[in-house]
């Protein structure tokens, strides 16, 4: 169970000249919700993106691989 204020990634697919695009946004989690519910995130830089969470979190759930000054990037918005 990811809880509400959670960062989380969201995966969503569009279709483009037959062509599938996968995009990951990061973003912070509106509701409660599991792995592959579909769900509403906000985005760092405020907007608002719906998709699918994503099981792995390649660069925000690693926090403790990221240097000192992107993990205080990412605690910048909690203020």
């Amino acid at each position: 169970m990811i809880k509400m204020g959670s960062l989380v990634e969201v995966e969503k697919i569009y279709i483009e000249n037959r062509n599938d695009v996968k995009i990951l946004f990061r973003g912070i989690c509106i509701t409660d919700c599991n792995v592959g519910e579909y769900v509403s995130v906000r985005t760092m830089s405020g907007h608002l993106v719906k998709g699918i969470v994503y099981k792995d979190m390649h660069f925000s759930g690693n926090v403790h691989h990221l240097s000192k000054k992107a993990k205080e990037i990412l605690q910048i918005k909690s203020f």
